[in-house]
C-alpha cells in the first residue's frame, strides 16, 4: 500500500468520530447534481440524472456511498477504495443496503483500472487531494464513463488549513504545501483528460477545535497526517513549539480555529 492507503487504513476505527467535515462535503456533492429542472446539456442530464451504473472512488467507511445509494436507488454502486480495513468498515455500515459491490482500487491513476463498466457517474468525496498531478486520475475515470457520463468530485484546496499552515511554512519547520489543488490546476487537469467543468465552487469552513492538540489527533484519526518530513522531522521540541504557537495565534472561545477549505465540482465528459 501506498502512504496514505495505510494511513487511511490504520484510521479505519476512528474516521468516523473525526470525519463531520466530509459527511458536510458529501451533502454538498449530492446537491450539486444534475436534474431534469437543470439548464444543462440534455446530454449530460440523461447520463446522469439516473444512471446505471456508479463508480465511487475512495469510498472510506461508507458516508458517501449512503447518500449516492439514496440518491439513485435502483442503479448498481461500485464502491471501491485502496485501503482493506476502511472497506470492510463501509461493507459493514452499510450492510442493509442492497445493490453495492465492493471492490479494493487504487484511484490514482497509476494501476490497471477496474473491471466492470462502463459507468453513467463517478464519484468521490475528501479523496483526490492526494494525488499531487490530478491528470492521471482524470483520464481513468474519463476512460471509465459512457460518453457524456458525469464525475462528481470533491478535494481539499491548496491553502486548507491556513492556521497550521501558515506555522508550518515558518523556521524551523518549513514544511512543503499542504496536499491539494488550486482552481486552475483542477480545471487545466479536466480539460487535459476530456472533461467539461459544469460546475464548480469553494468553500471556506471554519471550525473550533477544543485544543491545538485535539486539532491534531483529528486529523490523525482521520488517516489525514502528512508524510513525515525526513529532513526536519517532528520532534518533541518542535512539536511542543507547534502547539504552543498555534495556541497563542489562534486561540477564540472555546478553544482555537481551524479552517477547512473544500472545493466541489461536476465534470461532464466531452462527447
Amino acid at each position: 500500500m501506498t502512504f496514505h492507503s495505510l494511513r487511511f487504513d490504520r484510521a479505519a476505527a476512528t474516521y468516523g468520530a473525526h470525519s463531520q467535515v466530509q459527511e458536510r462535503m458529501a451533502d454538498a456533492l449530492i446537491g450539486m447534481l444534475p436534474s431534469s429542472g437543470t439548464d444543462l446539456p440534455s446530454a449530460s442530464i440523461a447520463a446522469t440524472a439516473d444512471p446505471d451504473a456508479i463508480l465511487e472512488l475512495g469510498c472510506g467507511t461508507g458516508n458517501f456511498s449512503r447518500r449516492l445509494r439514496a440518491r439513485f436507488p435502483r442503479a448498481v454502486l461500485s464502491a471501491t477504495d485502496a485501503a482493506p480495513r476502511m472497506l470492510a468498515a463501509a461493507q459493514e455500515n452499510l450492510r442493509d443496503l442492497p445493490g453495492i459491490h465492493w471492490s479494493l482500487f487504487d484511484a490514482s491513476g497509476e494501476a490497471p483500472p477496474v473491471a466492470s463498466g462502463p459507468f453513467g457517474l463517478a464519484a468521490s468525496n475528501a479523496l483526490v487531494q492526494w494525488f499531487p498531478d490530478l491528470r492521471p486520475h482524470f483520464s481513468l475515470i474519463g476512460s471509465l464513463l459512457i460518453p457524456s457520463g458525469g464525475y462528481l468530485v470533491s478535494g481539499f484546496s491548496r491553502d486548507n488549513f491556513p492556521e497550521l499552515n501558515a506555522i508550518l511554512e515558518e523556521p524551523p519547520f518549513e514544511y512543503p504545501d499542504y496536499p491539494g489543488h488550486a482552481k486552475a490546476e483542477i480545471a487545466s487537469a479536466a480539460e487535459a483528460a476530456g472533461f467539461t467543468v459544469e460546475a464548480y465552487r469553494e468553500e471556506a469552513y471554519g471550525t473550533v477545535q477544543p485544543s491545538p492538540r485535539a486539532f491534531l489527533d483529528s486529523i490523525r484519526g482521520l488517516g489525514s497526517a502528512r508524510r513525515p518530513e525526513e529532513e526536519r522531522p517532528l520532534t518533541r521540541a518542535r512539536l511542543r513549539l507547534l502547539l504552543d504557537t498555534y495556541q497563542e495565534r489562534y486561540a477564540c472561545a472555546g478553544g482555537v480555529k481551524a479552517t477547512w477549505k473544500p472545493w466541489y465540482a461536476w465534470l461532464r465528459k466531452t462527447p
